[in-house]
């Protein structure tokens, strides 16, 4: 909706570890060490070094897979384009977040009192 800011400083997630993975029927909610979270409402899409990329539209689907992602810290977040986040593991995992709605928050970042909309 909103897109993500370019030249937003993303850095906060470098080394932060994954420890909670909250799956509702239409959002999933990733807490990081930290104080650090996303709040999706938007697809995501998820690759490994071992499996192909692939887009969850129902996180239920992606549960085991995000859930492996627990205890693992991210390498690097990114801004792929206007309104796509990329949390790279440092097992080489790979989550990404669109922001695929014209009307609604796709997600929203929260990193202490900062809280990023898009």
């Amino acid at each position: 909706m909103y897109g993500l800011p370019e030249g937003i400083d993303l850095t906060f997630f470098a080394h932060k570890m994954l420890i909670q993975v909250c799956i509702g029927a239409h959002d999933l909610i990733l807490n990081f060490e930290g104080g650090i979270n996303i709040s999706i409402a938007s697809c995501i899409e998820m690759a490994s070094p071992t499996v192909p990329s692939r887009r969850y539209e129902d996180f239920r689907q992606a549960s085991s897979a995000l859930v492996a992602l627990i205890t693992r810290s991210v390498a690097s977040a990114a801004r792929e384009d206007a309104g796509t986040l990329t949390l790279l593991f440092e097992g080489g995992e790979r989550v990404s977040v669109f922001d695929d709605s014209t009307q609604y928050e796709s997600y929203t970042i929260r990193h202490g009192e900062e809280l990023i909309v898009v």
